[in-house]
């Protein structure tokens, strides 16, 4: 309970006593810990101001809350500000302890409880948040059947009901298979198949509750096409033709011989489409109008072929960066009608009326691009728009007038948009699913954890009652990598969205104030003395002044790397001390920057410390905290007071395990937390210059990210596991 005493009484009591201890004079300040509220070295009645204040709901500034309970009874309250006001004017020499530490009354995890296995004494798994089944695959391939949309994500199958396009209605979870191999799905007419390790038919009697039936003969999938009963797949130096007229038991009728592998089989009337695997140069057209004796009748001639179909008697073939054309009125003789050079890598395509979608690879870290072109007139196709995404591997179906983009984000989820291709103008996006996410960041603000996600943005989490976090408020975001907060002021490095100003004065109901545009993705950041410094994917240190929160202004931006070669690779870790900040250098050449911020207005690279790779940076009592781990150490400390611009070795860390890396890194009272490929390596390094492990909280999945702790309890993010939110209880 923080109101033991109403306002009006609190200031009263407060007025008197401040002009009680202004009357006394000639008594020395006290140094110490425990009662400097404001962290100046002194105990002085102003920190029994800021604990008064904080005992009466108003935010104090320099705001130490550790230093704040000086009897040690787990408040801040007007007793803690009464006893530092009596300590200041010498009425007590020591504070009292009236009670002991709080100890948690909430039950620890059963046994029963699958993850994680904690391998420390320390801690205490008490509860985590899941991102769901399936999450930590990727969503390999996506197809539409009936109103339902049926995605992979091994080791289930993810089933929506989509009657409603513009308001999907997420069904179940399908565990076909006991792993998480499956790579495909496919359909072929009204028949569906599925791959894990070998093929499978799906029985759709029941949508929403798919059986799988195993195939024959798998060896035709993925590239077979029907016509009718008939179903023509690749052989050695062959085409195989088959009765399909039983889906899941095809029977070879025919072949017929070719001098190549064939793949890529579309059907256009009685003919069908081949190339040769693996070369990209040739279109074949085979007529198959008599099923038991297939003819070869003519060959196109193309460049790096992606793909090919036909749409509305036209046929049209998509190299890399060229889409044509052709009059299919005669499919066994096509007549080129027009050509466009889209200057972009194609990856997906899909039509609707006189409308192609073309999905274009950008580059592997800016993402994709949709570009709508007009093809009612095919001897001259015409651009329309264009709308861009982050990251990559799409797949794309359209169904009806909606156009469904699946993406793939490797291990760490994916995001479904459903776009309406009937409205007027660029393609409208009507639905956003997004997928696990990964969570990198994570700050505490009252009894909130404030989590900052690539994919799903800011997420507000209620951890009044650890061992049932609940999600109390989420805001969209562009690409959240980090956030600080500073009172009741959070900052989100959010990527390519720059920086966003979040208002946290109710978490429960937090709202960006306003946005700081950077030039390159925004990643990591850190507050010193009303200025914010933010990392620049690859290229800049800036300095933004954040004195007035709604109206941040930036004063100064700086290159950091020293040479071009650390263009190609870098970490973002960023640190700050007095007039010095250090940012780390590439993956490959490790170490960091030093860079002297004396004058914010023209900061200056000063050089860097090469060593091992570098994950994340942190100060603390004037030891620079370097988390790595490619070589044989994971932790160096650097003596960063004697010469700050020159940082010397105070001692390391070796890993225990020669594999295990460090992802990240937190400062908790007494203990230095590591996150790891292992789990969280838990270190003394009260001697900077001996440090030694205590033990390590073993993590079934292990890409920590983030950790912040309360008073109570330890808590941490995981960047692509099942459970992305972890609370364990300090022991």
């Amino acid at each position: 309970m923080r109101n033991l005493v109403s306002t009006q009484t609190t200031a009263k009591v407060f007025l008197c006593l401040l002009f009680m201890m202004m009357a006394i004079s000639g008594f020395t300040q006290a140094s110490g810990t425990i009662g400097d509220v404001n962290s100046d070295g002194a105990i002085t009645i102003i920190d029994a101001l800021l604990v008064a204040q904080y005992s009466v709901d108003l935010t104090p500034s320099a705001w130490n809350y550790d230093a704040a309970d000086v009897n040690l009874d787990g408040e801040r309250n007007i007793i803690d500000a009464l006893l530092i006001a009596q300590y200041y004017v010498g009425l007590i020499t020591e504070f009292p302890v009236n009670t002991p530490a709080p100890t948690s009354t909430i039950p620890p995890a059963t046994t029963s409880t699958p993850y994680p296995t904690p391998g420390s004494a320390l801690f205490t798994f008490e509860s985590g948040l899941e991102t769901g089944s399936g999450c930590r695959s990727n969503w390999k391939k996506t197809i539409v059947y009936g109103h339902y949309i049926y995605m992979c994500a091994p080791p289930y199958l993810k089933i929506w009901d989509v009657t409603e396009f513009s308001d999907p209605a997420f069904i179940k979870d399908v565990e076909l298979f006991d792993d998480n191999t499956t790579t495909d799905i496919l359909r072929v007419g009204d028949d569906i198949y599925l791959r894990n390790n070998t093929w499978f038919y799906l029985d759709m009697t029941d949508p929403q509750n798919p059986g799988t039936i195993p195939i024959s003969d798998e060896n035709i999938f993925p590239d077979m096409a029907r016509h009718g009963n008939y179903g023509y797949g690749p052989g050695e130096a062959s085409i195989i033709i088959y009765d399909m007229s039983d889906p899941v038991l095809p029977v070879i009728i025919s072949s017929f011989t070719i001098d190549f592998t064939p793949e890529d089989f579309v059907i256009a009337g009685d003919f069908l489409y081949i190339r040769e695997y693996p070369s990209r140069d040739t279109v074949y057209i085979v007529d198959i109008s008599n099923p038991f004796s297939p003819v070869f009748v003519d060959e196109i001639s193309v460049a790096d072929l992606r793909s090919y179909t036909t749409y509305n008697n036209l046929l049209y073939i998509f190299e890399a960066y060229d889409f044509h054309i052709y009059d299919n009125t005669d499919p066994g003789s096509p007549v080129l009608l027009g050509s466009y050079n889209t200057g972009q890598d194609m990856r997906a395509f899909a039509f609707y009326r006189n409308t192609l979608y073309l999905l274009f690879l950008i580059n592997s870290s800016r993402g994709f691009s949709l570009k709508t072109f007009n093809i009612s007139d095919p001897s001259a196709p015409v651009q329309m728009d264009s709308i861009s995404f982050p990251y990559s591997s799409y797949t794309m179906v359209n169904h009806e007038n909606f156009l469904i983009l699946t993406q793939n984000l490797h291990a760490d989820g994916g995001i479904i948009r459903i776009f309406d291709m009937a409205a007027p103008g660029p393609p409208e996006l009507v639905y956003e699913l997004n997928g696990s996410g990964k969570t990198e960041g994570i700050a505490i603000k009252d009894n909130y954890a404030i989590l900052a996600d690539n994919i799903r943005g800011i997420r507000i989490i209620d951890v009044s009652d650890p061992a049932t976090p609940v999600i109390s408020g989420t805001i969209q975001t562009e690409c959240a990598h980090n956030i600080v907060i500073n009172n009741t002021i959070g900052y989100l490095a959010d990527g390519d969205g720059g920086v966003k100003v979040i208002d946290l004065s109710n978490p429960a109901n937090a709202s960006v104030i306003t946005e700081i545009p950077t030039t390159d993705p925004a990643i990591d950041l850190v507050i010193q003395d009303n200025i914010l410094y933010v990392t620049e994917n690859y290229y800049y240190l800036t300095l933004i002044d954040i004195s007035n929160p709604y109206q941040p202004e930036t004063i100064s931006r700086v290159l950091r790397f020293m040479t071009e070669a650390y263009r190609a690779q870098s970490s973002n870790s960023l640190a700050v001390t007095g007039n010095y900040a250090y940012t780390a250098v590439p993956y490959y050449a490790s170490g960091f920057h030093i860079i002297d911020v004396s004058d914010p207005l023209s900061p200056e690279v000063l050089g860097e410390i090469m060593g091992d790779d570098t994950e994340e940076l942190i100060i603390k009592d004037n030891v620079l905290y370097q988390a790595g781990g490619q070589s044989t150490v994971i932790l160096t400390l650097f003596d960063v007071q004697s010469d700050p611009a020159a940082p010397v070795v105070l001692g390391t860390l070796p890993k225990s395990i020669p594999t295990n890396l460090a992802t990240s890194l937190f400062l908790d009272t007494g203990y230095t937390l590591i996150g790891s490929r292992e789990g969280v390596l838990v270190a003394d390094t009260t001697d900077p210059a001996a440090p030694v492990l205590l033990d390590t909280l073993t993590l079934e999945y292990h890409d920590i990210r983030d950790m912040a702790t309360t008073d109570t309890h330890l808590f941490i993010v995981n960047g692509s596991a099942e459970k992305y939110f972890l609370v364990f209880r300090k022991e």
